[in-house]
C-alpha cells in the first residue's frame, strides 16, 4: 500500500497531463466560448459584385487604374473608358468623390474591375 505523498505524485503524474490534453483539444466542462456564439460576418470573395463609394486618392490614366479610400481601406481600380457613366477619367484626381461599381479580382479584395464610374461631382465648369 501506498502512502498519501506517493498517491498524490502518482496522481499528479497522471491527471495534470490528461487535463492538459483535454483543455488543448477545446473539450471541457464549461459552456461554449464567445467565440462561437457570435454570427458569421459576411463573407466578401473574388468575383462578388460591388458598390463603393470613396474619394480618389491616386489616379495613373495611362494605365487605367486608380485608388481609392472607402472606410478605412484603400481598394485599386482597373478600368476602361466605357466604363464611365458620369464624368470620364481626366476628372479622376485626388479627393475627388467617385461611386464605383464592379467586381473583386484577383487574389484579392482590395482589387476591383469597375463596370461603372461615376465621379460624384459637376466639372463643367
Amino acid at each position: 500500500m501506498q502512502d498519501g505523498g506517493t498517491m498524490k505524485k502518482t496522481l499528479g503524474r497522471i491527471a495534470l497531463p490528461a487535463s492538459l490534453v483535454v483543455g488543448s483539444l477545446g473539450v471541457g466542462l464549461g459552456g461554449a466560448d464567445a467565440a462561437s456564439q457570435t454570427a458569421p460576418s459576411a463573407v466578401v470573395s473574388v468575383g462578388t459584385p460591388v458598390t463603393l463609394r470613396g474619394t480618389v486618392v491616386k489616379a495613373q490614366d495611362s494605365k487605367m487604374v486608380f485608388w481609392f479610400s472607402h472606410g478605412t481601406k484603400i481598394y485599386k481600380v482597373r478600368y476602361s473608358l466605357r466604363s464611365f457613366v458620369e464624368g470620364s477619367s481626366s476628372n479622376l484626381t485626388r479627393g475627388v468623390p467617385v461611386s464605383v461599381t464592379g467586381t473583386f479580382v484577383g487574389h484579392s479584395t482590395t482589387i476591383v474591375r469597375a463596370s461603372g464610374v461615376a465621379v460624384l461631382k459637376d466639372y463643367s465648369t
